[in-house]
């Protein structure tokens, strides 16, 4: 079998099994980035998913029509009220996720 140039420049070649340049070898299988990608869709989606829950009560309401008519700072106030409380429920969702896939194992 001959050797191409490259394997007569690195002699060490066969050390470096598990070594790809491009996944870096094993380090791309790492389970840990699975989960923390797991994770992070977890909270987007619960986050999404309340913020919309959220509008839609808004918008059903009657009251907060009649109470603040047309003000733009009420609305913009709503809002951020709206993405905060979102915000807190979908980090308490990940967290209680965690907890319980974390303490069955």
């Amino acid at each position: 079998m001959k050797k191409s140039d490259l394997d007569r420049l690195n002699p060490k070649q066969d050390d470096m099994h598990g070594f790809d340049f491009f996944n870096r070898g094993n380090l791309s299988k790492d389970v840990t980035n699975y989960n923390k990608q797991k994770n992070n869709l977890l909270f987007y989606l619960t986050f999404i998913v309340i913020a919309a829950i959220s509008l839609l009560i808004l918008l059903n309401s009657a009251s907060y029509l009649k109470n603040y008519g047309d003000s733009l700072m009420a609305l913009a106030i709503t809002l951020i009220g709206i993405i905060l409380f979102s915000l807190l429920i979908a980090t308490l969702i990940t967290f209680i996720y965690k907890k319980i896939k974390y303490s069955s194992n």
